[in-house]
């Protein structure tokens, strides 16, 4: 019988956490503010590519796409929905990228980052774990396990984009491990001191197709 009562306790657990998820995946959408009550507008090479009357080139995948053909591959060839979105300039130009969240379920969002750049609108794939708790300030939280995460921002080269790492706990590395600050080895009290400071949160809309009509 203990079995029986093991598998009945871990699937009781299970129910409860994705219960758990659900929660907060809803929670996130109710904070999010109606689409299109946002100051900042949406670059009109970006709205084209909502409208679906331009495509954009997916750096990740070094390809042409429009929107229907990102959020197939976002769920393997069955469309998951677009959830919500947000805008900020992390490139410095003056005019803000849109990311947008897919819901590939109650538990996680993956996204995309749509960026108007020298004529055409380029896309860039961000990862559920490297995109966490954005703020208002162009940082955000990244995790690449429990001993190895920090906060960051998007660094762009033309039309490269990679990670620009502010602060970094790496207790895998495998000649200096540690926790760092703008690149510089300091004390773990030093690091929390600083990490965590808080940040203001990047508002998010929830996205309605026909308000970017």
């Amino acid at each position: 019988m203990r079995r029986p009562l093991l598998l009945a306790a871990l699937l009781l657990a299970l129910s409860f956490g994705a219960l758990g998820e659900e929660a907060r995946q809803s929670e996130r959408l109710q904070s999010a503010s109606p689409a299109g009550s946002h100051a900042t507008p949406i670059p009109k090479e970006i709205l084209q590519v909502l409208r679906g009357s331009r495509t954009f080139y997916n750096v990740d995948s070094a390809a042409p796409s429009t929107l229907e053909e990102a959020a197939a591959a976002y769920g393997y060839d069955a469309p998951v929905p677009i959830l919500r979105y947000a805008l900020h300039d992390y490139d410095g130009d003056g005019a803000s990228e849109l990311i947008l969240a897919f819901g590939l379920s109650s538990v996680s969002e993956e996204y995309l980052m749509l960026r108007a750049y020298a004529g055409r609108v380029y896309g860039y794939e961000v990862p559920y774990r490297g995109f966490v708790n954005p703020s208002s300030d162009g940082t955000f939280e990244f995790s690449n396990g429990a001993a190895n995460s920090g906060r960051g921002t998007h660094r762009f080269d033309g039309v490269f984009r990679t990670l620009r790492v502010l602060d970094e706990v790496n207790l895998d590395h495998p000649t200096n491990p540690g926790y760092f600050l703008g690149g510089r080895k300091v004390s773990e009290a030093a690091y929390w001191a600083q990490a965590d400071k808080p940040h203001p949160p990047l508002p998010w809309y929830r996205y309605d197709p026909e308000e970017m009509r």
